[in-house]
């Protein structure tokens, strides 16, 4: 029988599969942490939804994200995730555009620096508009002057951007992932408003209807429910995947161990 077994044995095909294997459980592995992680950002959120809003100024932000050491008040940033209450003036002319979709709709969401009481300058999305609104002077309605107070989300920021994101539009001032540091960086926006910038964090805008109805800002409910997370479904393919393959491979050996072997001599 063992000698039968090494005459007959895939070795070939045993190693194709068991890379194919290893490949497809990892590939669900990745789907169940991408889940686990989805999980999170949504409890966080629904957790920022039954928060009280902070005043952002008491925050204490620095420009690089860090809490001012020197007087800055008890307040923390709840998560990644904080409502707040923002109150300063738009600086309109310095709009930043990441290019974005809602609702099978091609445009982008407009980035507003906003100088806050403390003299700290924070990008606020203030909502998503269609391409043929992406100039200034296509919404002039929708641009406030003076003091303005905002209610929305603060939002923690990576810097790195995905390996098949396209590079920024720097002469378009457009971008196509939300990288708060590397819009600073390469606009000219910090020389614009003198330099004080907050690279860490954005602010998203709620829902409040702006004037002209341009751009549209975004609940924490349709957020939330934005988010896709379907990774359950996709682990569940590529480990069913994996189960069929070794079923098929068993199938596939026994197949050979049945064949008659070639008699000697």
């Amino acid at each position: 029988m063992l000698e039968r077994l090494r005459r007959s044995f895939p070795v070939i095909p045993t190693v194709l599969t068991m890379v194919a294997l290893a490949v497809l459980i990892s590939l669900g592995n990745w789907q169940w942490q991408r889940k686990a992680w989805k999980d999170s950002v949504v409890a966080q959120l629904q957790a920022a939804g039954g928060s009280d809003a902070i005043d952002f100024d008491q925050l204490g932000f620095g420009p690089d994200g860090r809490r001012q050491q020197a007087g800055a008040p008890a307040v923390q940033p709840r998560a990644s995730y904080t409502p707040v209450i923002l109150t300063g003036e738009f600086v309109h002319e310095q709009e930043l555009y990441v290019f974005w979709t809602r609702n099978a709709d091609v445009g982008f969401l407009v980035f507003t620096p906003l100088r806050t009481r403390s003299g700290l300058v924070v990008l606020v999305n203030r909502g998503f508009v269609p391409e043929r609104l992406k100039s200034r002077k296509a919404r002039t309605r929708g641009l406030p002057g003076g003091k303005v107070a905002i209610r929305g989300l603060l939002i923690e920021r990576g810097n790195a951007a995905g390996f098949f994101t396209p590079p920024a539009d720097v002469g378009r001032r457009t971008w196509y992932a939300i990288l708060p540091a590397d819009m600073i960086a390469k606009s000219s926006l910090p020389q614009a408003v003198g330099g004080r910038v907050l690279a860490t964090h954005t602010i998203e805008a709620d829902a409040t209807p702006n004037a002209g109805g341009w751009p549209q800002g975004r609940s924490l409910k349709a957020r939330i429910a934005d988010i896709p997370n379907r990774h359950l479904e996709y682990a569940l393919t590529w480990w069913g995947l994996a189960v069929t393959l070794m079923g098929v491979y068993g199938v596939f050996v026994f197949s050979r161990l049945q064949r008659p072997q070639p008699s000697k001599g």
